[in-house]
């Protein structure tokens, strides 16, 4: 396991309510899911959670992401998730795309959740691996500054 002390900025440097960050840590461990349960993802060690959400290769389904058999019922799932991360401490995203990043910094940047521990466990040697590989600076940067992230190094 390495632990990575890097400097960050802020989301966008211009406003000028948003200001520079301290020295924040960036844990990135190399290991292989090999399963999980209800409560942890296994890799070499287990990691725990509170919630899981997947963002392997998917995205919001459907129109403001509600699903269920109609729109009454998509906003009942919709705020039963909402209430299930509002109680979580840890939480645990599933795969590094453009998606589970979205999701980790939304959790991260928001006042709200910006407490919880995110993790983001990804197959890849970097998130946004289908971006140009300087998306991965950029992001490591700007938009990372409170995140744990996982590498996972197998598929998931």
């Amino acid at each position: 396991m390495r632990t990575y002390w890097i400097r960050t900025s802020s989301l966008c440097p211009v406003h000028p309510t948003w200001v520079y960050q301290p020295i924040v840590v960036f844990l990135l461990v190399n290991a292989a899911a090999t399963s999980s349960t209800i409560e942890a993802v296994e890799l070499e060690d287990s990691i725990p959670y509170d919630f899981l959400a997947v963002a392997t290769g998917t995205g919001p389904a459907g129109h403001l992401a509600l699903v269920g058999q109609d729109k009454i019922a998509g906003v009942e799932i919709a705020h039963l998730h909402q209430e299930n991360v509002k109680n979580a401490k840890h939480i645990v995203i599933v795969g590094g795309g453009e998606y589970g990043i979205q999701l980790a910094t939304d959790l991260k940047t928001r006042a709200p959740t910006q407490s919880k521990r995110v993790i983001v466990v990804h197959s890849r040697p970097q998130p946004l691996n289908q971006f140009h590989e300087g998306l991965h600076e950029i992001a490591l940067s700007n938009y990372f500054k409170f995140l744990v992230y996982i590498r996972s190094s197998g598929e998931l």
